[in-house]
């Protein structure tokens, strides 16, 4: 009996002193250092969720954090949980990181107001960002001290985004031509050849035996419907020419802040 009383106490001081380490285990300080090593290992999608266990006014915690949630894609939740604290003045570098989130979830609205009262230098790439995106003229050397934006500039002003209408119309007036100004120099050729060589047929089969003639009304048909869905296909290659250009130059800028 007093061997079996020894046993139960016995295993009752192993269960609360496994319940004491796991709560030490558990702690805000362990929280932090397992936080830290994840962050220090590039693991940024498992530091975030842990640095969110320990989110206050804290502007070391929050500028990782929002680091974290840059470098594993996370931005709106980066957002959401930087709007979600109590707004306190940030430093500058915590203010940083969270426009970042914006312009890379693309708030551009929400960022452009935020930009109205900053004046740093990540502000400033921030700012000359926006005017690539929109178009804005802007003289290079403005962005000298920036090598990577002056080459997303270039890379706007070389491929400019071309018209879907005027392509189309070009096809119109001159088979393939669409495609050759919308930058598909093979498919705007072989449209051409295309076009062209049912043409000739039908005019020869219309030639040797008049509107009679099978093989001209073939080719006929099928030259008109080469020649109508090249002007469409003029209309949409100017149309994909310009999303992958759109694409490229939002990559060329997202490098620069992620």
């Amino acid at each position: 009996m007093i061997r079996f009383c020894n046993l139960i106490l016995s295993l009752f001081i192993c269960v609360f002193s496994y319940i004491g380490q796991s709560d030490n285990y558990f702690s805000s300080e362990n929280t932090l250092k397992y936080a830290n090593y994840l962050f220090n290992n590039f693991d940024y999608e498992l530091a975030m969720n842990e640095y969110s266990k320990l989110l206050n006014d804290d502007n070391i915690i929050l500028k990782k954090y929002l680091i974290s949630a840059n470098k594993s894609k996370n931005y709106s939740k980066g957002i959401s949980s930087y709007k979600s604290l109590s707004q306190n003045e940030y430093n500058k570098e915590v203010l940083d990181e969270y426009l970042k989130l914006l312009f890379l979830n693309r708030n551009f609205d929400t960022l452009f107001k935020e930009l109205s009262n900053c004046n740093s230098q990540t502000c400033m790439k921030l700012k000359l960002s926006l005017n690539i995106l929109d178009d804005s003229l802007i003289q290079s050397a403005k962005l000298e001290d920036f090598p990577k934006l002056k080459s997303a500039l270039l890379y706007r002003n070389m491929y400019k985004k071309k018209s879907p209408i005027i392509a189309g119309i070009a096809s119109s007036i001159l088979p393939g031509s669409g495609k050759l100004y919308a930058g598909y120099k093979k498919d705007g050729i072989i449209s051409f050849l295309f076009v062209g060589l049912n043409s000739y047929l039908s005019y020869r089969g219309f030639k040797k035996r008049g509107v009679k003639s099978g093989f001209g009304w073939v080719y006929s048909f099928a030259g008109l419907s080469f020649y109508l869905g090249n002007i469409h296909g003029s209309y949409k290659s100017a149309k994909t020419r310009n999303k992958k250009l759109q694409k490229h130059l939002n990559e060329k800028l997202d490098n620069i802040f992620n």
